[in-house]
């Protein structure tokens, strides 16, 4: 392990001589998150702590420290420090990859290490598909971009909100309250504004359930002594609405210059009529776009369909548990199959559920579904409902079709599962309608979409088709929620899974201009294309980009001279290609590029621009013109279009490990796929213990040494 192993010692007064470089870690690694300062941090150990709390740390590459707290003592697992009063677990590593030394420095007997409460924007420990790494959402949480105006944001909202807002408003008019809002900074008042925001939760169903923050309990203790120690420098606030003399509601925040931390929120439950809640959210959201220009509000919170209604992003908070092998993961999952099936668990949440399925090709979608698939576009193209309408309609298949599933709660659509269902309703196995052209697959959520509503889907599937024994989803984003939900939702329907890598996606964040990019890519790649690109133009070369109108078809049609003369196998589905253009050019997205050699083509590329983000999704040139590198003039073009004309964010290569696509992009990730097997059919045990095997002897044979031979080759 590069900089050493992991060293361990007792947190018995807090993190004490580490808290500086806890802190150095806190900033390198994620910019100082307030919710991960050692002030933080220290003061949870003091009223929350066990006493089994070990600080774990090693030098990581360059000098760069590693540090996690983790509770040991139990004898198959470890967890990190995770109280509830804290929202989000702090583990501060380069990569997944560094999980491996934790593992290594644990006794042998230790087998899981549960890292629970990750943020998916401040977490390096993001995986849930890789071996031995499983991923369960824990949360889905909100936040409120404060980039702009307060004016702008407001008006963006819901309708029914900003109507709300302004009824409450005149309700307290009308009953001629007069309100006030304080704002609380000073650290020798904190003491008085947490117990006056205890006594709110008193008065409500906190108090009743034991949770509510008490001058005289360890909570109200805490909150009083973090609030007045955050206060010290700046860091906290408490808000208050009062509505006469009495308070009404009121909010606990810490923050920085980035982040907006929600802490507690209550309300007098007695004058719920005025929502002085929201009120006061609203009010303090106004203060926070004034303090924190162009940093975010974070709620950190389970957001219920009312609160997503304020909020400009939500991502779930995610319980990532690391095996000692995969071996241990697998007899895992068979344990809880097995438990699942000689106990019923109720996992029932109140809400009514109705899955209904269409086929795909010629469906008209109703308003509410397509919304859904509209919000998932913005995060890839081919999540979008035009993406699925051409592959149903040009994609050859063998007796089978694609089918949605949809799961609808009150006419509200939760989730839509595209799937590729054989004719042959006794077939063992279906899939994930994605294919040799999709570049990312998952179920398409709306904002609050549960672990339930898939299972829902997933158990009409079941319903459908009592004889599956198989299912295959792919490619899937192993970091995602919606990756993790469908896993979790297929293991409490009943399944076990596996994960299974797809294929490597590199790709490129762009920070800068064309010229700053250009000037970083390799000196003979540089040199080729000044050079080359003299040449090309010497001899009457031309590059066109063309995203629709007059040009579209003969554009097409050079793309498909070039393809024929490439050294790429011919198109298995002729028909999606050309469909797929004008799909992109109707939708505003298409950037064919083709790179002419006088009057004929010699290179071609397919981009997508979609909602910030370009991504390159067919390449080929006419190997008989290799001389002039048209495919890459034709990149570099496209490329300086994407960076300085689009300002796009991020430039995709989608699909493969070609080595040719690190000439371009700079950071790779993975693409996984989940199989799935029903242990409760012969044909899926039978699958699934072939699975097992293949995978225990795998991991087994990589603590095997490799013998070397007699001539010292190995």
């Amino acid at each position: 392990m590069s900089g050493g192993a992991w060293a361990g010692c007792a947190v018995t007064n807090g993190l004490g001589e580490h808290a500086a470089s806890w802190d150095q870690c806190n900033r390198h690694y994620f910019n100082g998150h307030p919710l991960f300062d050692s002030r933080f941090i220290n003061l949870l150990l003091k009223y929350f702590g066990s006493g089994r709390e070990r600080l774990f740390f090693k030098e990581g590459e360059q000098g760069q420290k590693e540090m996690c707290l983790l509770v040991t003592g139990k004898r198959s697992g470890w967890t990190s420090f995770y109280p509830s009063q804290l929202p989000a677990s702090p583990v501060f590593v380069q990569n997944i990859q560094s999980v491996d030394g934790i593992v290594a420095a644990a006794p042998a007997w230790t087998v899981q290490f549960d890292f629970l409460g990750q943020d998916p924007l401040f977490s390096r420990i993001t995986d849930g598909l890789a071996p031995a790494q499983q991923a369960i959402p824990h949360a889905t949480t909100i936040s409120i971009s404060l980039s702009g105006k307060f004016d702008d944001y407001w008006e963006s909202r819901p309708r029914k909100l900003i109507q709300n807002i302004r009824r409450y408003g005149n309700r307290i008019a009308q009953a001629n309250h007069q309100v006030r809002y304080v704002c609380i900074e000073a650290a020798e008042q904190m003491a008085d504004a947490v117990a006056r925001y205890g006594r709110l939760e008193q008065a409500g169903w906190k108090f009743e359930q034991g949770t509510a923050v008490l001058p005289d309990n360890d909570q109200g203790r805490f909150y009083a002594e973090l609030l007045a120690t955050f206060a010290a420098t700046g860091n906290a606030k408490v808000y208050e609405m009062w509505l006469d003399d009495r308070l009404a509601a009121s909010r606990l925040v810490v923050h920085d210059e980035h982040l907006f931390i929600m802490l507690k929120t209550s309300y007098d439950q007695e004058l719920s009529q005025f929502a002085p809640g929201r009120l006061l959210l609203h009010d303090v959201i106004k203060d926070a776009f004034r303090r924190v220009p162009g940093g975010s509000i974070e709620f950190y919170t389970n957001a219920t369909l009312d609160q997503h209604e304020w909020a400009t992003h939500n991502r779930t908070i995610m319980h990532q548990t690391r095996y000692r092998s995969d071996a241990v993961l697998v007899l895992r999952e068979l344990a809880k199959c097995a438990s699942r099936h000689l106990k019923k668990v109720d996992d029932a949440d109140g809400r009514e559920r109705t899955v209904e399925a269409q086929a795909i090709a010629d469906t008209e979608l109703q308003a509410p579904v397509r919304k859904l698939f509209d919000q998932a576009e913005r995060r890839a193209f081919d999540l979008g409902w035009p993406w699925f309408e051409n592959l149903a309609s040009t994609y050859k298949f063998e007796q089978e079709q694609p089918k949605l599933f949809v799961s609808s709660t009150e006419g509200r659509p939760l989730v839509a599962l595209p799937m590729v269902l054989s004719d042959d309703t006794a077939a063992r196995e279906a899939k994930g309608f994605g294919t040799y052209y999709t570049t990312l697959f998952e179920p398409i959520f709306g904002p609050s979409t549960s672990v339930r509503d898939v299972r829902a889907v997933i158990e009409q599937i079941m319903a459908e088709r009592p004889s599956l024994a198989e299912m295959r989803f792919a490619p899937l984003d192993p970091a995602s929620y919606a990756t993790a939900a469908l896993r979790t939702a297929l293991q409490a329907s009943g399944w076990v899974t596996f994960g299974y890598f797809g294929f490597g996606n590199w790709y490129l964040p762009v920070t800068g201009n064309y010229q700053a990019y250009f000037d970083s890519r390799d000196a003979k790649v540089r040199h080729t294309i000044q050079r080359r690109g003299r040449k090309f133009l010497a001899e009457g070369g031309w590059l066109e980009v063309i995203s629709g109108g007059d040009r579209l078809e003969a554009g097409l049609e050079a793309y498909k001279s070039v393809y024929a003369a490439s050294w790429k196998l011919a198109e298995p589905h002729p028909e999606f290609i050309p469909g797929l253009v004008r799909m992109l050019a109707q939708t505003g997205r298409l950037r064919l590029g083709i790179a002419w050699l006088r009057d004929k083509p010699v290179a071609a590329q397919i981009w997508v621009f979609n909602h910030g983000k370009a991504g390159i999704y067919k390449v080929g040139f006419d190997e008989a013109y290799a001389a002039f590198s048209p495919g890459t003039l034709l990149t570099a073009h496209l490329m300086e279009l994407a960076i300085d004309r689009e300002k796009v964010h991020e430039v995709d290569y989608y699909i493969g490990d070609d080595p040719y696509k690190t000439t371009w992009m700079t950071h790779r990730r993975e693409r996984w796929g989940i199989v799935a097997y029903n242990p409760r059919h012969l044909t899926g045990a039978w699958r699934a213990g072939r699975e097992i095997a293949g995978r225990v002897i795998k991991s087994a044979l990589k603590v095997i040494p490799r013998s070397e031979s007699r001539s010292g080759e190995s």
